[in-house]
This record gives structure tokens, C-alpha cells and sequence, in this order.
């Protein structure tokens, strides 16, 4: 898909926010650039981005610009990848260490003594 494609898209989906938004060939150029120089080209991205403009800026008078939009699809952008990385395991959290290996590993490393003691393995 064309930046200018994308452009036209994010416009429409603002325009279903605030009918009132102005539309201009210039605008969709300017948004077309901005999107292009950011080199964000993902449709979802860039609609979800629209989204969450109007649901954190969307009051009376506020008009989106190219800047709010590169830098919310950037942060939407951002959050999809890091859901898609937990979602395929590549973010696990620290490794599991059985208490023989964290004994051998740390021998100085002292315990309350309390209740059954636990033989060294």
C-alpha cells in the first residue's frame, strides 16, 4: 500500500471522528511525507495509531497533525510487537533455577534454618 493510500485511509478514519476536519490534497501529502519519512507503512498501525489520537486528544478544537499521528503509530507500533513477541515466547522472564543449581552456584549464601531441613542434592 502507498504511503498516499495510507494518508487517505488515516484521513477518512479522522473524518468518521470529527466530520468537521478539514480534507485538502495538501494534507494528504503532508501526511503521506510524514508517514513515508517515519517509514511507517502498516495500515493497522496506522488506523489504530488515528484511534488512539482522537481517544486521548479527541476534544472540541483539537485537530490532529502529521506529528501526533507518526508518533502514536510509533508507540502503536511499538506495543503490537512487544504483544507478538510474549505471544511467541521470546520474552520468557528469568530462567528457572532448581535449588541444587543456586546452591552450587552461590555455596556462601545462607538460610534461616526453620522446619524440615532440605538435603543438598
Amino acid at each position: 500500500m502507498s504511503y498516499r493510500n495510507l494518508a487517505i485511509d488515516a484521513i477518512s478514519k479522522a473524518v468518521g471522528y470529527d466530520p468537521y476536519l478539514p480534507k485538502s490534497e495538501a494534507m494528504v501529502d503532508a501526511w503521506a511525507e510524514a508517514l513515508e519519512d517515519a517509514g511507517i507503512n502498516e495500515q493497522a498501525d496506522v488506523l489504530m495509531a488515528v484511534r488512539v489520537m482522537y481517544r486521548n486528544h479527541g476534544d472540541p478544537g483539537w485537530r490532529p497533525t502529521p506529528r501526533v499521528l507518526v508518533a502514536t503509530a510509533r508507540e502503536v507500533k511499538k506495543l503490537r510487537l512487544e504483544r507478538q513477541q510474549k505471544s511467541q515466547g521470546e520474552i520468557e522472564g528469568p530462567p528457572k533455577v532448581t535449588y541444587a543449581e543456586f546452591r552450587a552456584r552461590h555455596p556462601d549464601v545462607q538460610f534461616p534454618k526453620f522446619g524440615k531441613a532440605i538435603p543438598d542434592e
